[in-house]
């Protein structure tokens, strides 16, 4: 009988490393999704500055226009 309440007593310790594994691998689900998005953001920022470029371009245009009257 005490051999089979520490097995038992081993089975719930398992049980708790099993549900902090668990929780750990939400955490991981979570950072993965935070990693997401902050690909998001860097692909937000590549396109800002692409639209820059274009507003720097645009000015320059705008400039030769004015240089050069019609």
């Amino acid at each position: 009988m005490i051999m089979v309440g520490i097995v038992y007593n081993i089975m719930i310790m398992v049980g708790i490393v099993y549900n902090i594994m668990i929780m750990v691998g939400i955490v991981y689900n979570i950072m993965i999704m935070v990693g997401i998005v902050y690909n998001i953001m860097i692909m937000v920022g590549i396109v800002y500055n692409i639209m820059i470029m274009v507003g720097i371009v645009y000015n320059i245009m705008i400039m030769v226009g004015n240089a050069h009257p019609t």
